[in-house]
């Protein structure tokens, strides 16, 4: 409470109709306009930059080593690699001789062990015979 000794001058001015809310209205875009700034642009930019990195858009192909290549060659020559992994290795074997040779030698060996579905048709024929 103030003593009545002392005056109180009031500056307080009533505001025109509209006014408070309209004050309330500027005052949430701002909170929320500095909310997206500060939190969400910046997380959505993370996970933009983490989707090009993850995919590989920003480094494409990697460099593979000879020790990463030759245990995949086999599953390479076979087609039973991914299409990421089958690039990775491609771009290892324009450079690189020793795993050029391998990749002949299992290509080689696996065309000689294959057997095409005409030769399984004939040996079901054989079998079937009387």
């Amino acid at each position: 409470m103030v003593p009545d000794s002392i005056k109180v001058e009031s500056d307080w001015v009533d505001c025109p109709e509209g006014t408070l809310t309209q004050v309330v209205k500027t005052q949430y875009r701002r909170r929320v306009t500095s909310l997206v700034l500060k939190k969400v642009l910046p997380l959505v930019a993370v996970a933009f930059i983490g989707l090009f990195v993850v995919r590989g858009y920003l480094n494409g192909p990697k460099d593979l080593l000879c020790d990463q290549v030759l245990p995949q060659l086999t599953r390479f020559v076979r087609n039973e690699v991914s299409y990421s992994d089958r690039r990775d290795i491609e771009k290892h074997l324009k450079k690189c001789t020793t795993c050029r040779l391998e990749l002949e030698r299992i290509q080689k060996r696996e065309s000689a062990t294959s057997i095409s579905w005409n030769d399984l048709n004939l040996l079901y024929l054989l079998v079937s015979s009387p």
